[in-house]
Formats: structure tokens, C-alpha cells, sequence
């Protein structure tokens, strides 16, 4: 096989601040007053504790247990962050690019970017999701099939983690949060040039033919609700191992670690 003609890079946003202006985070349901209340906790002591435990819990062992290494991770953090804070964050996660940066955050991380290839595929991981453990080779694989730019390749179908029970759930959704953005590498814009339910309606979109991203609904989830799915037989934990690196979900999910297992 030869060299492919892209670059892969995945982002997640730890806990910069959202730009409504380019619908980035901005919710696209919810209450009015949402984007304030999202904006006012990014750096509350209780919020960045309770964060980095699902990041180091779920999103960061998933990323370092790729089957593929054909990738960079981005993970971009409010530059007044505390440098305690994030050194524990790049800790949790030593394959990430660490990128401090101010409000307007996008154009810091796309400047941080030093592909040499003809395409550029960026993925939107948020910080309390995981990927499959072979997502980038499938991604790699379904983009090189493929050929072209402006599309999306999207995770439709998924597994949905309620932390309050640790039911584990199969689902499929049309706009899902968890997609990658394939274009030119000459003039990106990433795939948080906008919220990820315009980005599908706006796109070709590829999906992917496996469950390839788990979402974790917990009690910081302002804008989820239960979700409904089909729940997996067996054993979840082993489940969440074998497919997602997750080693133990149930310990320190909610902030009164009353979150405990349950089988299904």
C-alpha cells in the first residue's frame, strides 16, 4: 500500500469557549440561556475536575489504544486554564498536542497543523467520548476508498453509556457529534467550521459502517437526555474494553460517586 494523500488529525475541546458565531458548540436545542451557562463553568475548579475524570476515563484511553498510529491529537485547552491543571491533563493524555489558546480557539488550533499531504481529515472527539479502537484505521480506510474532499464521514451508528446505571445501549443517530471532516489541505477549516448538526445537513455525507464512537451521558450532559436504543446483551464492562480500551467506567463518573454498575 502506498503513502496515503492525507493527514488525519483528531480535535477535542477540553474547555474553550464556545464562538455562537460559527455555531461551533453553540446548543441547537435547549434552553435560552444555555451557551451562558456553558461559558460561565469552563473554568470552575468542580467543572475541571469532573471533565478531566471522563476524559481520563473514557476519551483519553481510547485515542492511545488506536490500532493505527496515522494521526495527530489536538486537544485544546482555555489559555487561563491553571498550568497545574493542564499539566495533569497532559498526563492523562501523553499523545496529545497540548494548544492554550484564548477565545478564538479554532484558528490557533488550524495554525497548529502542519500536514504535508493533499487532504486533511479532522475529527470531532469530545472530551468525555471515546472512538473504537479501530476508528482511524477505518476512517484511513473509508477516506482513501473514497477519494475526494468536502465531505463527511460520520458515526452514525454508536453505543450510548448511561453513567447512572452503566446501561449499555446501541444507536444510531443522524448528526452525530462524533464525524470527520475531509477537504483540502491548503485551505482548511476544519471539522468545527460548524455545529456538527449543520455540518451533516450541509455535506455529502460517508458513514461508517461499524459502531464506532461511544457517547457518554452523564450528569454534566446539559443538553442530552436518556437516549433510546436497543441495550447490549453480555457483559458492558468487557464490551467497553474490548472495543474502547475503557478499563473501569463505574468508578468516579458523577460527583457524588454514587454512580454504581448494573448488568445487562
Amino acid at each position: 500500500m502506498g503513502m496515503r494523500d492525507f493527514d488525519h488529525t483528531i480535535i477535542t475541546r477540553f474547555n474553550v469557549e464556545a464562538d455562537p458565531s460559527r455555531g461551533i458548540v453553540m446548543p441547537e436545542r435547549g434552553p435560552p440561556d444555555a451557551f451562558r451557562i456553558k461559558r460561565d463553568v469552563h473554568l470552575d475548579d468542580g467543572w475541571l475536575e469532573s471533565r478531566l475524570d471522563l476524559f481520563a476515563r473514557f476519551c483519553a484511553p481510547s485515542v492511545a489504544a488506536q490500532s493505527s498510529r496515522e494521526f495527530t491529537w489536538i486537544v485544546a485547552v482555555d489559555a487561563k486554564t491553571p498550568g497545574s491543571f493542564v499539566a495533569r491533563l497532559s498526563k492523562a493524555a501523553p499523545l496529545a498536542v497540548i494548544v492554550r489558546t484564548g477565545p478564538d480557539w479554532r484558528p490557533a488550533v488550524i495554525e497548529s497543523l502542519h500536514g504535508k499531504r493533499a487532504r486533511a481529515v479532522t475529527t470531532r472527539l469530545d472530551s468525555d467520548d471515546a472512538i473504537h479502537r479501530d476508528f482511524v484505521a477505518r476512517v484511513g480506510n473509508t477516506v482513501e476508498a473514497e477519494g475526494g474532499v468536502d465531505y463527511v464521514v460520520a458515526c452514525r451508528a454508536h453505543y450510548v453509556l448511561e453513567a447512572s446505571t452503566m446501561v449499555l445501549k446501541q444507536a444510531w443517530v443522524a448528526s452525530p457529534a462524533c464525524l470527520c471532516f475531509v477537504e483540502r489541505a491548503g485551505n482548511l477549516t476544519s471539522v468545527y467550521k460548524l455545529g456538527h448538526v449543520r455540518l451533516v445537513e450541509r455535506s455529502r455525507v460517508v458513514p461508517l459502517d461499524f459502531a464506532s464512537w461511544l457517547r457518554v451521558v452523564h450528569s454534566d450532559n446539559a443538553f442530552q437526555k436518556r437516549v433510546s436504543g436497543c441495550i447490549v446483551e453480555g457483559n458492558s464492562f468487557e464490551i467497553l474494553h474490548a472495543k474502547f480500551n475503557i478499563i473501569d467506567p463505574s468508578v468516579g463518573i458523577s460527583r457524588g460517586g454514587s454512580d454504581r454498575p448494573r448488568s445487562v
